[in-house]
């Protein structure tokens, strides 16, 4: 069908569904959407934000998924992937995913949907939906995916397995940290009471131990009444992750393994900071050195271990926040901060500039003579930022109202 004559037809399904839930007239009905009763649909078949919110709040829906059902009618296309086997697109999806083509898994994911021919592998589609959406930084898109993977019927328990993991990160990614802690405890504890048997239930393992403690570790800000309490458990699950990682990296000499047990480490070192385990002096030094030495290299460390001195360079911000202040805190973060954004581009990864964003409006909070500027590349990353987090949203809207935007020359 065409695009035009099924969005009209999709229009008009909402405005009788809205009439029926309503119990309105038609009169009613187009009064109520602020529309002539003859022209409530509008021929061009692209309806205006007002008739578009009218609408979800008829029929309390979110505006989100009243646009989304309108210009994505069917969920994408859905012919060739019937004539493609399921298993066929699921290994060009895999090999997507490992090339980075994200936008390539993108709709792979959607032609998997058409193929599905059960519930297990709709969860498995969405997965690859999920897997998708996390690389191009979508996150809230990504969470919406696992978990329509996860109301799928008859999903098998590895399948389902391998959701709740991606579940918990998209959560921690979102800065969900109830959330994200409470599905990775729940991993915790499966794996307690059954081992893992293979490589896949390691990783898990391996990864849940990392959410939970990279959760409580994000807690000890969002929550100061219980800080220590929630380092204390942050350093026992990072201590875990890591020695779990590393024995990943050295039993099947995967590089990628080797770089998350890094990042731990460093997640560690900040937590033995707050704690007194470790001289905060000594913590930065440790990080700033490791960070240094990497991209000193050449050839430049790059993928994940190269991600990992990114959050290696927060975790010294966050040291630094807690132990300096006056001159030597900005001196430190001016440092650490341009580490997190040099890493951040060269890696595209928006959750390293979402850190990068606020530790530096928490510094110019704190020093509000300091100047602030911003030129349109600064401010297009800045838009994405504040486009992926909702929670990031509010510091974006204060960095432009604090910041200079540079115009460029003509």
């Amino acid at each position: 069908m065409d695009q035009v004559l099924e969005r009209k037809s999709t229009m008009h399904r909402f405005v009788s569904l809205a009439q029926a839930y309503r119990g309105w007239s038609k009169t009613q009905t187009a009064e109520r959407l602020g529309r002539e009763v003859a022209k409530v649909v509008p021929e061009s078949g692209n309806p205006k934000l007002d008739l578009v919110v009218a609408i979800a709040d008829a029929l309390e829906w979110p505006v989100g998924d009243v646009a989304e059902a309108l210009w994505r009618p069917g969920g994408g296309a859905r012919a060739p992937g019937a004539r493609t086997p399921f298993h066929e697109l699921d290994a060009q999806s895999r090999q997507a995913h490992r090339d980075g083509r994200y936008h390539d898994m993108l709709e792979l994911a959607s032609l998997m949907l058409g193929a599905a021919a059960t519930g297990n592998e709709r969860a498995i589609a969405f997965n690859r939906q999920c897997g998708a959406h996390d690389g191009l930084g979508q996150f809230m898109r990504s969470l919406s995916s696992v978990q329509q993977g996860l109301v799928q019927p008859d999903v098998l328990p590895r399948t389902r397995l391998m959701l709740r993991v991606n579940l918990a990160s998209a959560h921690y990614a979102l800065w969900h940290l109830v959330e994200s802690r409470s599905i990775a405890h729940e991993l915790v504890h499966q794996f307690t009471e059954h081992p893992p048997t293979d490589r896949f239930e390691r990783v898990a393992q391996a990864f849940a131990f990392l959410v939970r403690g990279q959760s409580a570790r994000r807690a000890i800000e969002r929550d100061a009444s219980q800080a220590g309490a929630h380092a204390e458990s942050a350093l026992g699950d990072l201590r875990a992750a890591h020695a779990a990682y590393a024995s990943l990296a050295r039993d099947f000499d995967d590089a990628s393994y080797a770089a998350v047990a890094r990042t731990c480490h460093g997640a560690i070192l900040e937590c033995e900071a707050y704690l007194g385990l470790r001289d905060p002096a000594d913590a930065m030094a440790e990080l700033e050195s490791g960070i240094a030495a990497a991209l000193a290299q050449d050839p430049a460390p790059r993928g994940d271990l190269l991600e990992s001195h990114g959050w290696w360079a927060v975790c010294a911000c966050n040291v630094a926040a807690r132990s300096l202040d006056g001159p030597a805190l900005h001196r430190a973060l001016a440092i650490f901060t341009n580490m997190i954004s040099e890493i951040a581009e060269a890696t595209d990864n928006w959750s390293l500039r979402e850190r990068c964003f606020s530790i530096e409006h928490a510094a110019h909070a704190d020093d509000p003579s300091a100047e602030w500027l911003l030129d349109r590349s600064d401010l297009k990353v800045l838009c994405g930022t504040m486009s992926r987090f909702p929670s990031f949203r509010p510091t974006g809207w204060r960095i432009l109202e604090r910041a200079q935007v540079l115009e460029e020359a003509s």
